[in-house]
């Protein structure tokens, strides 16, 4: 079971190391063909909607085919996409190679499900949390990375010819790791005609995913604004905003390895996704409102653990309610809603930003998705509540 673990996590960290390796050099890399800003911020934005799309439909293929065939696949063609793009040499075929990549990485809710399948109930949010803490882990170390491979001549490649070849390298590596795991059972046993029965005998969670969908439309303020709202508001230009980005990335990736299972241990899986969530929210309001870098940098390091913690709860609320043969699938549609979330967030934010100002994509996020969780946490008392007055009357 660890074996599988291990290798899980340590696939999901060269994952996190090769988007970090592009990140840094796709907008360069796309302007040498003539794009605009706006389709650079394009880019971004049809890898995001491909990886929405495509992640429910690869989580219920998980359930059909198995975790380890789907992830093969997926590996495999987000290898093919990124050898394309060493010779890619038109806007149109760069932006078809990153939407294949995008659907690729859809594969994560697979993982995610992957894990919940070998790991103990009581460890869940262990794994789930050192699992995710290696998506910052990862960002932190791809554009080190990136900028290493930019310079020096592999295998007669050089500039992005290089950092492109490195992440084809990862995504062999990560390919080869996967191949030695043994092969699961494929989960799902029934017919196709029975598919849906066996999901519906799960119970709805249309609640769980407009709460995900809120607690990352939440982080989207700290992902996509803070850069610009701390040059407007201390000041800061890139170096400044990249020390606290970082660290705001290394406050999350601590969170989920070390607190996560500690905290919703201690109260809760539900109750402590509620307390997190709030936490998160009230940070994001309280940073907006102050006028100290020192103690906006708290606050804003605070929020983003706290929604670190929040979301891992989510997670395992999620998998309370599936059954093995919809786990991919609900998975899979958990992350289409963060994928969502995100997208829709970096554009309604900035239009806050620049329409009203520079704190009120903070405050008013902060204070809308704050009441959200208030109502969620009420519905789901009452909904649990009269399950329990109706089994007892039973």
């Amino acid at each position: 079971m660890n074996r599988t673990i291990y290798t899980l996590i340590g696939l999901q960290l060269l994952d996190a190391i090769g988007l970090g390796l592009l990140l840094p050099i796709l907008p360069f890399y796309i302007q040498d063909y003539g794009a605009s800003a706006i389709e650079v911020t394009q880019l971004v934005a049809v890898y995001a909607l491909a990886s929405m799309v495509f992640s429910p439909i690869v989580g219920r293929l998980s359930d059909r085919l198995g975790r380890k065939a789907v992830v093969l696949i997926a590996l495999a063609g987000a290898a093919a996409a990124y050898l394309g793009m060493l010779f890619a040499n038109t806007l149109w075929l760069i932006f078809t190679l990153r939407a294949l990549t995008g659907a690729m990485a859809a594969k994560t809710g697979v993982l995610t499900a992957w894990i919940i399948d070998h790991a103990d109930e009581e460890q869940r949010a262990r794994w789930l949390g050192i699992f995710a803490s290696m998506n910052g882990i990862g960002m932190l170390l791809g554009p080190l990375f990136a900028g290493v491979l930019f310079h020096i001549n592999l295998l007669g490649l050089t500039g992005y010819e290089s950092v492109f070849a490195g992440v084809v390298v990862l995504c062999i590596l990560g390919f080869l790791s996967i191949a030695w795991l043994p092969d699961g059972p494929t989960v799902m046993s029934e017919a196709p005609g029975q598919e849906s029965r066996a999901s519906k005998r799960t119970g709805p969670y249309a609640d769980l995913l407009v709460l995900n969908f809120a607690i990352f439309f939440a982080f989207s303020v700290i992902f996509s604004t803070s850069a610009i709202y701390v040059d407007s508001r201390f000041g800061w230009g890139p170096s400044a905003a990249g020390f606290a980005i970082g660290t705001m990335t290394g406050c999350v990736a601590l969170a989920r390895a070390f607190a996560s299972q500690r905290i919703l241990r201690k109260l809760g899986t539900r109750r402590g996704t509620l307390i997190t969530g709030l936490i998160m929210c009230v940070s994001l309001v309280a940073a907006a409102s102050t006028s100290q870098p020192p103690i906006f940098m708290l606050l804003y390091c605070l929020s983003a653990s706290a929604y670190a913690v929040a979301a891992i709860g989510v997670t395992l609320l999620l998998a309370q309610r599936l059954d093995p043969a919809s786990r991919g699938a609900g998975m899979g549609m958990l992350g289409a809603a963060s994928s969502g979330a995100i997208v829709a967030g970096a554009s309604i934010n900035g239009y806050l930003f620049e329409l009203l100002s520079p704190s009120a994509p903070f405050q008013i996020v902060g204070a809308l998705v704050g009441a959200l969780l208030m109502i969620w946490y009420v519905y789901t008392r009452n909904a649990i509540a009269n399950e329990r007055s109706a089994s007892e009357q039973a």
